[in-house]
């Protein structure tokens, strides 16, 4: 039995991005700070060193730090990183594992927080990676996202890395090209409309994989809709919200909109999903009120408490 096997999940909520991203609204001086190989920084417990042991070279080794690849690494993490800035979260710093935001309206409001962030680590004897850290910039690169205050862009690197992958030859190639793409699902109106064939190809851990006609055409259609991003607004609580919805016979989606100073509206978010086997057989107009059910529960933290408006249908 593999060690992870003998472990509850570790049920610790994790940020989203999008949670990190709408934190920052407003502000004009970021810095990125990123630890040094996190996971060597969380020691394990006197008593459970022994449950890590392996053998190498007729020697037995235990490990002192967190094993690389623990399940619930992400999860103890998080909690730690929490618990060092808790007064700071939401003030100004946010946290994502091993990623720390700091981000302010004056470049004096985000020194003060730049040196107790650091005063932080110190006191905890965390190291920081000096070849990743983001220092005093207008806007900073972020697990696959640039924000800077008023809006998020789709990171270049990532998108790239999207755009030269080749054809799937494999299931693993696919679900890796899906991950990819998948990362900025929250850019792309309709995603999982336009992945239907390729994310069907996954059923059955791909047993009977086969790349098809309709899977090559999404494939392409995916890449051209991936060159031509457009910017997401952070959303801003002192505006009100538009809720878009639709649905099709096979998938629903909506958008969460804002308007820009120009006054026209702009999404701060897309959400798509295919409908199950059950869903499809329901009729259009159980469909859209299912669409706009779904739309209000994945935008319940940007909605809640508060007035907006809701549109249906294309």
């Amino acid at each position: 039995m593999a060690l992870n096997d003998t472990f509850e999940k570790d049920l610790y909520e994790l940020f989203k991005i999008r949670d990190v991203t709408r934190a920052t609204q407003g502000s004009r001086v970021f810095t990125v700070v990123d630890l040094n190989e996190g996971f060597y920084h969380i020691e394990i417990d006197e008593d459970d060193k022994k449950k890590t042991a392996f053998e190498f070279n007729r020697r037995v080794y235990e490990w002192n730090s967190m094993v690389m690849g623990f399940k619930n690494y992400p999860q103890i993490l998080q909690r730690v990183m929490d618990w060092i800035f808790e007064d700071l979260l939401g003030n100004g710093v946010e946290v994502y594992m091993d990623d720390v935001v700091i981000h302010a309206k004056t470049k004096r409001e985000h020194d003060i927080l730049v040196e107790k962030v650091l005063i932080r680590f110190e006191k905890h004897n965390m190291k920081l990676n000096i070849n990743k850290i983001q220092y005093r910039r207008k806007e900073v690169k972020l697990l696959g996202v640039t924000p800077n205050g008023e809006d998020t862009h789709a990171c270049e690197i990532k998108k790239n890395e999207a755009l030269e992958y080749p054809i799937p030859e494999t299931v693993t190639e696919l679900r890796r090209f899906l991950g990819l793409t998948g990362w900025f699902r929250g850019f792309i109106k309709n995603y999982a409309e336009l992945t239907y064939n390729l994310t069907d190809a996954l059923k059955g851990a791909g047993k009977n994989y086969k790349w098809t006609e309709n899977m090559e055409v999404e494939f392409l259609k995916i890449k051209d809709v991936l060159r031509d991003l457009k910017s997401l607004k952070i959303a801003d609580y002192a505006k009100e919200f538009l809720l878009k919805t639709d649905a099709s016979n096979i998938g629903m989606g909506g958008v969460l909109l804002q308007k820009n100073e120009q006054g026209e509206y702009v999404p701060v978010q897309w959400v798509s999903k295919k409908f199950s086997p059950t869903e499809r057989r329901y009729g259009i107009s159980e469909k859209e009120m299912y669409a706009i059910f779904w739309g209000v529960k994945k935008f319940e933290y940007e909605l809640r408490g508060r007035r907006f408006k809701i549109q249906t249908g294309p």
